[in-house]
């Protein structure tokens, strides 16, 4: 790859590009950090997932039990086994365990859940660049460096605070399609195959939703492999050898050999791994048919070994887990969908129903309307150019990732650091065009590439006429009564008093969004997270939406629950609304309203609290 490199830019020269957007992105973060989430600097994460995921690695801290992954304080009385992983509990440890004598572990463990979105995007973002490289040249590597810093949703997921895998997800989605771009553009080399497999297998450690890259990548080297014959089997076996071994081995690090087996949709397990045994076995087949090259069958010969081969390994998976093709919420209970998961920000749509979600459309992805047609064109016409197998590697990636950031926000980022790539290798052309050593020529250049870097993001943000909330993550206070401010961070101060309700462990039951938060403050259990293994989600509605008081005492007194917590403000009472709509007396009325039955008390808060949260205590029977 260092092939008509410069000798002066070979060497630590090479790497000054990547330093640079590295620290570019850095001192970004700082100033992201100070102007739009400057609660962090006063102890508050950004989102649920941040709080949580440091609940998770402090009890692993605590208790040594890497297989233990279950949140006993979550659910009540139950626990919780969320479906993350460890990779990123990994990361976290270790900065914690680096500050930990400066600091102490929890300060040094916030501190680490508070950088470590950021420090991943700047290496995102060196990782973008470098992968680009193919598609733009070298000419386009800082005008690579705008194009990431300025794209919406990767900007969003990036923020401090943000103790969340969805950046360790993205830089290695960069970092993959970065390898496997390469794999496609060279000759066989079993070194960068193995390393774009094994950097492959690492995503799906991370989260199942890597299954949607894998899919990309595949069908690329298979029409590779089927339209160019050569060395693409070899190409193909060694990508797969490194995907199964290195999912292999994080199916090992996840589970204890007792529960190797267990059947999951929605985190690694034996299901995923069979896939990658599946594409090794095709592709060992296929180099075998293939006879070491001495065979070659033409186009029809290999199409048609993929197509059996494709459905084989189909069948074999659905006659061994049917359940895989429903998708990774099969075994999720269905009742939750209404109540809880329609409503979660990063799952809305940006299906262009009305002018707010017209901008946001166009915020996040109007890049599309001149992405499409120019990638397109870059597909039908430049076939017979080296790079043409990379361009339909992100023709068929963007064709994958494009409808779902439609239909599901949160799948936003992805699209656009592929689209990024689109829109500088478009400029870069561009710029060419118009060079021209003249006043109209640089301002057409300058023109043409600040609408292209940011146009359309200016254009959205135009529609919208204010500023769009974050994509995902709730923010740390709600708008509660009379505009007051609900800070849980100062109510869980006062729940964990030790001369009050810190006393003893309490199970409270709020909001699913209260859920994290409380458990990383305060030393009580919750019922419900907004995590769609809890059933709690549903338990909660149930209590709080019922109308008649026998249905709420019994859950409450099945829970264990000890404590209501309610922030009565508009999000809330929409959430809490009674199922058949109308406004019958819910208990959540009643107690949002100051009516509370015999059988549960109104705690007296402080004056600085009382404006905004109510507290009432569940009387047990004597």
């Amino acid at each position: 790859m260092t092939d008509g490199v410069p000798a002066g830019e070979r060497g630590w020269r090479r790497a000054v590009p990547y330093l640079l957007i590295f620290g570019l992105c850095l001192a970004v973060q700082a100033a992201l950090a100070a102007l739009k989430v400057p609660q962090v600097f006063d102890g508050e994460l950004l989102g649920t997932d941040a709080y949580m995921r440091l609940v998770r690695v402090a009890g692993l801290h605590e208790t040594g039990a890497w297989y233990d992954i279950a949140v006993a304080r979550s659910n009540a009385p139950h626990g919780e086994v969320l479906h993350w992983t460890r990779p990123l509990d990994i990361l976290l440890l270790a900065g914690a365990w680096v500050l930990t004598p400066v600091v102490g572990f929890r300060d040094a463990l916030f501190f680490a859940g508070a950088v470590v979105s950021p420090l991943l995007w700047a290496f995102t973002g060196a990782a973008f660049v470098w992968a680009g490289e193919p598609f733009f040249g070298r000419s386009g590597r800082y005008l690579a460096m705008v194009a990431f810093l300025v794209q919406p949703a990767v900007m969003d997921y990036s923020l401090a605070g943000r103790a969340d895998h969805h950046m360790l997800l993205l830089l290695i989605f960069v970092v993959s399609f970065g390898l496997t771009a390469r794999m496609l553009l060279t000759p066989f080399h079993a070194g960068l195959a193995l390393a774009a497999g094994a950097v492959a297998g690492l995503g799906l450690w991370v989260s199942i939703e890597f299954l949607l890259a894998l899919l990309a990548a595949f069908a690329a080297m298979t029409l590779a492999w089927v339209l160019h014959g050569a060395d693409g089997a070899l190409k193909n076996r060694g990508f797969a050898i490194g995907l199964a071994v290195t999912v292999g081995l994080a199916l090992l690090a996840e589970r204890p050999l007792a529960a190797i087996l267990t059947e999951e949709h929605d985190r690694l397990s034996i299901v995923h791994v069979t896939i990658t045994l599946l594409a090794l076995l095709f592709w060992s087949t296929a180099r075998l048919l293939e006879g070491g090259g001495e065979r070659p069958r033409g186009i029809p010969g290999r199409l048609v070994i993929a197509v059996i081969g494709a459905a084989t390994a189909g069948g074999l998976l659905y006659l061994l887990f049917p359940k895989f093709f429903a998708g990774p919420m099969v075994d999720v209970d269905p009742r939750i969908f209404p109540i809880w998961f329609d409503k979660v920000a990063e799952s809305q749509s940006l299906l262009p129903t009305d002018a707010r979600n017209a901008g946001l459309l166009l915020y996040y992805l109007g890049a599309a309307l001149v992405c499409l047609p120019f990638l397109l064109w870059l597909v039908v016409r430049e076939r017979a150019r080296p790079l043409w197998l990379a361009w339909l590697y992100a023709g068929l990636a963007l064709a994958i990732y494009l409808p779902l950031a439609v239909f599901q926000v949160r799948f936003a980022t992805y699209p656009e650091i592929l689209m990024g790539l689109v829109i500088v290798t478009l400029v870069v052309r561009a710029r060419r065009r118009l060079d021209r050593d003249t006043l109209g020529g640089a301002l057409a250049r300058a023109l043409v590439t600040v609408g292209l870097l940011v146009g359309f993001s200016a254009a959205g943000l135009l529609v919208l006429y204010q500023g769009i909330p974050a994509v995902a993550g709730v923010p740390a206070a709600a708008k509660g009564t009379g505009g007051v401010i609900c800070r849980l961070k100062d109510m869980a101060a006062y729940l964990d008093q030790p001369d009050g309700f810190g006393r003893r462990r309490h199970t409270i039951l709020a909001t699913t969004d209260y859920g994290p938060e409380l458990l990383y403050r305060t030393r009580h259990a919750v019922i419900a997270t907004p995590y769609h293994r809890n059933p709690g989600i549903f338990d909660a509605h149930r209590i709080l939406t019922a109308g008649a008081d026998r249905e709420s005492r019994r859950l409450i007194e099945a829970r264990g629950i000890d404590l209501i917590l309610l922030c009565p403000s508009a999000p809330e009472r929409a959430y809490f609304s009674s199922p058949g709509g109308g406004a019958r007396a819910t208990l959540y009325r009643r107690l949002a309203a100051g009516r509370a039955p015999e059988w549960l008390s109104r705690v007296a808060l402080p004056a600085e609290l009382a404006g905004s949260f109510r507290l009432y205590e569940v009387i047990r029977a004597p």
